[in-house]
């Protein structure tokens, strides 16, 4: 259908999809009608500029243009962009977080230091400046002659290792501390005080897992499993008891009624770990749980046989 002259707005066609061809009015000057490229958006039709279909002898009448011209958005540079923050993205991921010693080390701080369980803490505060990286300076200044920068090195792992060692301390002993003059010393003073303090702790573990005596009130299992805590406990005084010994100790402290069980142990000539033992004593415990019930139901029938008679 042709449209009139002078018309100044475009006939709505519905939903358009695709780009029409179709023919404008006679070119009044060459008699001669010239081609107009349409477009559709839904049931809307629109002219195409003249810039953008070059080879088309284009209407330009003004009118006839689709009147918003800020209607879609400039993607002349979408292709750019999208590869330029491409670019950025696969850099960042490439990389990767960045987690440093020092970061990570604080997560393995330990608490303050009040007098207590020196052991303990001692081997957290080991892990954690080994993880800052300066508890070598412990060790005091490497022998021989340094140069002015391995000088000024130790000089700031040292003090490093002052500061560590100071935030670490309970505020009942850190006084004593704090003016002393390199992390070594400082190191020292605190191994000569508190790790001898803990000598007498270690003679009391001993004691406890000498004295232990197993009763039948309680699982014999659980009782074998607290000495063989006991004996764990001692490892922190660098008191480590053979693996024998420990299932020795267990065999010797079970109760008169397990008497006849350890004979019988001690008769096989072979050497038990603690867990192996354990083992048997679990089994032999079941056992003899078993026949204590069933001791009792036979017991009971019994009882109900002769009060059946006596009637």
């Amino acid at each position: 259908m042709r449209l009139p002259l002078g018309s100044r707005a475009l006939r709505r066609r519905s939903r358009l999809l695709h780009p029409v061809y179709r023919r404008a009015p006679l070119d009044q000057a060459s008699g001669t009608p010239s081609l107009v490229i349409m477009y559709g958006r839904g049931d809307k039709v629109f002219g195409e500029r003249s810039t953008a279909t070059a080879g088309f002898n284009i209407d330009t009448e003004a009118d006839d243009y689709f009147p918003n011209e800020d209607f879609f958005p400039d993607i002349s540079n979408l292709f750019s962009d999208m590869a330029l923050n491409g670019d950025n993205v696969n850099a960042g991921s490439s990389s990767g977080p960045h987690y440093s010693p020092v970061s990570f080390a604080s997560s393995l701080k330990p608490p303050p230091f009040e007098g207590v369980n020196y052991k303990r803490w001692r081997a957290r505060a080991i892990l954690w400046l080994t993880t800052m990286r300066c508890f070598d300076a412990t060790k005091g200044k490497p022998e021989g002659e340094l140069t002015p920068l391995e000088e000024k090195a130790f000089e700031d792992v040292d003090t490093l290792l002052r500061g560590a060692i100071i935030s670490v301390l309970g505020e009942n002993i850190v006084d004593s501390y704090l003016s002393i003059s390199t992390g070594k010393d400082m190191w020292d003073a605190i191994e000569a005080k508190f790790g001898v303090s803990d000598a007498g702790s270690e003679l009391y573990v001993m004691e406890q897992f000498y004295d232990f005596k197993m009763t039948n009130e309680r699982s014999i299992v659980e009782q074998a499993y607290e000495i063989q805590s006991i004996a764990k406990e001692l490892e922190q005084f660098t008191c480590v008891l053979p693996d024998k010994f420990i299932a020795g100790g267990i065999i010797a402290k079970l109760p008169p009624s397990w008497r006849n069980f350890a004979t019988s142990l001690k008769h096989k000539r072979q050497e038990f770990s603690t867990m192996d033992l354990i083992g048997s004593l679990d089994v032999e415990e079941k056992a003899r749980a078993k026949d204590t019930r069933a001791r009792g139901v036979e017991g009971g029938s019994s009882a109900n046989l002769v009060q059946k008679k006596n009637f």
